[in-house]
């Protein structure tokens, strides 16, 4: 096996505050990586930058980003209705890209970069950081183990009340730039970690509830869908106390899984009384771990998940529970 190359990845940042301060910080954690030019709108964010990840070059414009000939990979933090037009700005051969969830905010745009990259044959990386979760990994492992037997129904679920907190003129509440709301910001993760559990889905139905915050986008989403043989809930919701996590039910075992704080329980199946719950050990795992993967992919010529075809499927899961919603309200 060839070892991987001592000389760190140069890398460039489109948004490196909000979310792209914690993807800095997973980056700079790999130790793999080498931050030589970001571009953000805020210069706040770019002083904090500089401090956490300096020195670095300060583009002032994703144009002149993107005609520096020196950057390996291009990581794309900012709001997803701008992800595509700056991923087809950024991305040329020999140069990756890795772009948080969702994707796009436009399905047919985010399958446009997906082709674009393929025919580069360069790496798309998507942040599906639920992934990395430890207590996600560990269901994944119990479920591939065939310790929770046959899979009958599983439920999941992402909310906040953010759709009562967050001021109005926020990207997330324009509905052309966010159309899924809650879902298509809470629910596509869990729509990756179904998917990552269980295989390829669809949505069979799909509920939404609007006029509760006031603001302009959909404040929560109730997916019935369907994996396999596997029946599946998911709830996404803006307009709620915090909570966060999944039950998955199986002949063998259920598993019970909160990250608020993270813990995995499983109550086996005994064949009379009511089963008690084990907790059970999470195994060290963290989005730092990814970005290491990114890296060896990246060096190795190696394929890497979740990627833009992972990008792709959850997001049509989203837009077709959009229009199920839009059905079931006529």
């Amino acid at each position: 096996m060839a070892r991987p190359s001592k000389k760190k990845i140069r890398v460039g940042f489109i948004g490196v505050g909000g979310f792209g301060a914690a993807r800095r910080r997973w980056v700079r954690e790999s130790g793999r990586f080498q931050l030589v030019s970001a571009f953000d709108p805020s210069q706040a964010a770019i002083d904090v930058a500089l401090r956490e990840d300096g020195p670095f070059d300060v583009a002032d414009s994703v144009e002149s980003l993107a005609t520096r000939d020196d950057i390996e990979v291009v990581f794309i933090t900012s709001p997803p209705h701008l992800h595509v037009e700056q991923g087809m700005r950024a991305v040329r051969p020999f140069r990756h890209l890795f772009v948080e969830k969702p994707l796009s905010h436009d399905l047919k745009e985010a399958r446009r970069l997906v082709r674009f990259c393929d025919v580069l044959r360069v790496l798309l990386g998507v942040g599906f950081t639920m992934r990395s979760q430890p207590g996600a990994l560990l269901c994944k492992q119990l479920i591939n183990a065939g310790e929770l037997g046959t899979i009958v129904a599983a439920n999941i679920t992402n909310m906040h009340s953010g759709g009562l907190t967050i001021p109005a003129d926020n990207w997330r509440f324009h509905r052309e730039w966010n159309p899924g709301g809650p879902l298509f910001q809470l629910g596509v993760h869990e729509l990756d970690l179904l998917r990552w559990w269980f295989g390829d889905g669809e949505v069979v139905s799909a509920i939404s509830r609007d006029g509760i915050s006031g603001k302009p986008t959909p404040d929560a989403f109730t997916l019935l869908l369907r994996f396999g043989e596997c029946a599946a809930t998911l709830h996404a919701h803006y307009v709620c106390a915090y909570h966060h996590g999944a039950q998955i039910f199986g002949t063998k075992a259920n598993l019970y899984y909160s990250l608020d704080p993270e813990t995995v329980t499983i109550q086996r199946r005994r064949d009379s009384g009511k089963e008690a719950r084990e907790s059970l050990e999470l195994p060290t795992v963290s989005e730092v771990d990814a970005m290491i993967a990114f890296a060896d992919a990246v060096r190795k010529g190696r394929p890497y998940s979740p990627n833009g075809e992972d990008g792709i499927a959850t997001l049509k899961m989203v837009y077709d529970a959009i229009e199920l919603a839009k059905r079931s309200e006529r």
